[in-house]
């Protein structure tokens, strides 16, 4: 077997339509498509696609799925909790990103984490994001 790359990220979302118009607005990933599953057990999800620079982004909403937790909403507890973390994407400047984060009122995280040229935020249901400035 050999990896080619990444395929996508997949997020569950309480509502897809916000989290497209948030990704949309704020990362500017277009919306490649969206459609209807049926789950194993016959309940019918929406799913929705949206382009990232090299990778996809798979948002779903399941009906009745459970909050995240509180303690997943913060960098600094969530590094304790066991699983995947956050999304993190490379930017070529990072204080230009944190400005535009500003102007468009994205709130940024504090972060104990020393040694990288990044910042934190969170998407418009919680799950964070990591910004890092990518060096050649």
């Amino acid at each position: 077997m050999t990896i080619e790359g990444w395929s996508h990220i997949a997020i569950s979302v309480p509502n897809t339509d916000a989290a497209v118009e948030w990704y949309g607005r704020v990362l500017g990933f277009p919306v490649a498509h969206s459609d209807s599953i049926a789950s194993p057990d016959g309940h019918t999800f929406k799913i929705t696609w949206m382009q990232g620079p090299d990778f996809s982004l798979e948002l779903f909403e399941v009906p009745g799925s459970a909050p995240l937790p509180r303690e997943r909403l913060d960098p600094d507890t969530d590094i304790k909790t066991l699983g995947n973390k956050f999304l993190s994407l490379g930017v070529e400047d990072i204080e230009k990103a944190r400005e535009k984060l500003k102007n468009m009122g994205v709130e940024m995280l504090p972060s104990s984490t020393k040694g990288i040229s990044g910042l934190f935020t969170r998407d418009n249901t919680g799950n964070l994001i990591e910004l890092c400035e990518r060096h050649a």
